[in-house]
């Protein structure tokens, strides 16, 4: 094959502007260049007048005009998905946790617009978690996709852990986990913790961290998704593939498009925030062959879940859990907003007439207390009506029962975590709206598993 050669002319902060002469280069086609002895690469974008606009997937500093330049003609390629199980590695599939690969090609280009909406499987089926909050009121569906959005530090890393841990001990299909601009301190703690418990060997790890180029940032979800395509497709098989921060993503997109010179949108995004987030969002689905389920952590800028970013993803998702920092005030993890929080598949026929039934009730109890609580605070419970002060203290004990300690949490809790089977947590919640437990406390409830424990 021969190596069409050009060279940089202008650059602006990572994005290169090339002349190639008569060649004009594929959009996504792969470009190589080096910054003294160092390899770089970078992504066609487009064209603009006679220049090749590209983006830089690495650092330039150091980057001389007229530096040579070769389009590879062909796209990003990664190893297949088999060949990266227990493995970390950077968007082009290379190894970046000490290791070497021995004997793996590259094959498995990361963009793929094929899809096959006959082959698109629709089937509604619950993928059980063992944490209660999200099994009762945020059931995931099996090849849907789901969002855990919140602010700094109310815990979506923290509950993407415990979710992996809970769903590969129960369940027989990879994980692929893309971490996208977040702390490599939270990735090395996941990759020790995966170790331990032997989750790695049925886990594909990448990573495009906060420091790395925009462009990178951006591919690491792309990358991540063709993984998971790949494992579905080839060893036909269910995968669960998590994004770690998908905002990030669109961050990323944000400042390519800055750097572009393009006319912003809303609050400062890129015109093509849409597009963006479906040409990511449009590939995980069911096939006859598998299910791609998404569990995806949205960074909510300022606690404003109306921000276009949040907003733009929570359209493609089939479910959402909102993390709401007063919940996390008063000492509840997962700190979930519970009538925030929702599914596309609350409905009877998907999850039965007593689950449906108990989630009625439950809101029902929860919408009420919200309307309460402040009378509450102010003048106190005795000012409530008897039905009232029934309805409180039972919204109370329900809020504290959904609370749970976490396996991948007890290194710091001392707390052993607790997998609860959808059905156990039905029946607690059945059982604590028959009022029950009036003669218990709402403390008596927090950090239990099944209900019986109120009574050790």
């Amino acid at each position: 094959m021969n190596k069409k050669i050009g060279f940089i002319k202008k650059v602006n902060t990572t994005v290169l502007y090339i002349k190639f002469g008569s060649h004009i280069p594929d959009e996504k086609s792969l470009l190589e260049f080096y910054i003294g002895k160092e390899l770089k690469k970078a992504i066609v974008y487009g064209q603009e007048d006679q220049y090749t606009i590209a983006i830089s997937l690495n650092s330039i500093q150091g980057l001389e005009k007229n530096t040579k330049i070769i389009d590879l003609e062909t796209t990003i390629l990664l190893p297949k998905g088999e060949d990266l199980l227990g493995r970390i590695v950077n968007i082009f599939g290379e190894p970046i946790d000490g290791k070497t690969f021995d004997n793996v090609k590259k094959e498995i280009p990361i963009y793929n617009n094929d899809i096959n909406y006959k082959n698109i499987n629709s089937s509604v089926e619950i993928l059980e978690t063992g944490i209660k909050v999200i099994d009762f009121f945020s059931p995931i569906l099996r090849g849907g996709k789901i969002g855990l959005f919140g602010g700094a530090g109310v815990g979506k890393t923290v509950l993407i852990q415990e979710i992996i841990s809970n769903l590969n001990k129960n369940n027989n299909f990879y994980s692929v986990f893309t971490g996208i601009g977040e702390r490599s301190r939270e990735g090395k703690e996941l990759y020790v913790e995966m170790t331990e418990t032997g989750v790695i060997n049925n886990t594909a790890l990448l990573f495009a961290q906060m420091n790395e180029s925009p462009g990178a940032r951006m591919l690491s979800a792309i990358s991540g998704v063709a993984i998971a395509e790949n494992l579905r497709n080839e060893k036909k098989q269910d995968v669960v593939l998590f994004m770690d921060n998908i905002f990030r993503y669109l961050q990323a997109g944000s400042e390519v498009s800055t750097t572009l010179g393009k006319i912003p949108s809303a609050l400062g995004y890129q015109s093509t925030l849409n597009e963006e987030i479906a040409a990511v969002q449009e590939r995980i689905n069911s096939t006859q062959d598998g299910a791609i389920t998404s569990i995806q952590a949205v960074y909510i800028p300022a606690d404003d879940i109306t921000d276009p970013a949040p907003k733009a993803i929570l359209s493609h998702l089939d479910g959402a859990l909102v993390l709401d920092r007063s919940v996390a005030a008063e000492n509840i993890f997962p700190a979930i907003s519970i009538l925030e929080s929702t599914s596309k598949i609350l409905r009877p026929k998907y999850i039965g007439s007593t689950h449906f039934d108990a989630l009625t009730e439950s809101k029902r109890v929860f919408s009420r207390y919200e309307e309460i609580k402040e009378i509450v605070a102010i003048l106190g419970l005795s000012e409530l009506s008897y039905e009232d002060q029934r309805i409180y203290d039972i919204a109370i004990k329900l809020k504290y029962f959904m609370s749970q300690p976490f396996f991948v949490a007890k290194q710091f809790t001392g707390v052993d975590g607790k997998y609860i089977p959808l059905d156990d947590t039905i029946k607690g919640v059945l059982r604590i709206l028959s009022d029950e437990f009036k003669d218990f406390t709402s403390n008596d409830f927090l950090n239990i598993g099944v209900v019986d424990e109120v009574y050790k």
